[in-house]
């Protein structure tokens, strides 16, 4: 079986990453955790074999923005935004 097929793979585009204090992507099977960031672009993956849901939190200085449970397969590679105040989900696969 192939691994990356068992692997979701998020791509987070920012427009402003000064104030962020945390990204954490979250499955069933794990969590994926990025305490700095130094770009505007950020790649967080975590364990998620056949169908499942995933959360996606941005930890600011001011609050906190979360995504409800959002559907994926192993292997998907969905991309987000963060713009002003939402995460906006630009590609689910």
């Amino acid at each position: 079986m192939d691994a990356s097929r068992d692997m979701l793979n998020i791509t987070l585009n920012v427009n402003e990453h000064e104030g962020i204090k945390e990204v954490i992507l979250t499955t069933p099977a794990g969590a994926d955790t990025l305490q700095r960031m130094k770009s505007r672009t950020v790649r967080l993956r975590c364990p998620l074999k056949g169908e499942g849901t995933y959360t996606l939190c941005v930890y600011r200085k001011a609050d906190t923005l979360c995504t409800g449970p959002t559907y994926a397969e192993g292997g998907y590679h969905p991309k987000w935004a963060l713009q002003g105040d939402s995460l906006h989900l630009l590609r689910s696969f």
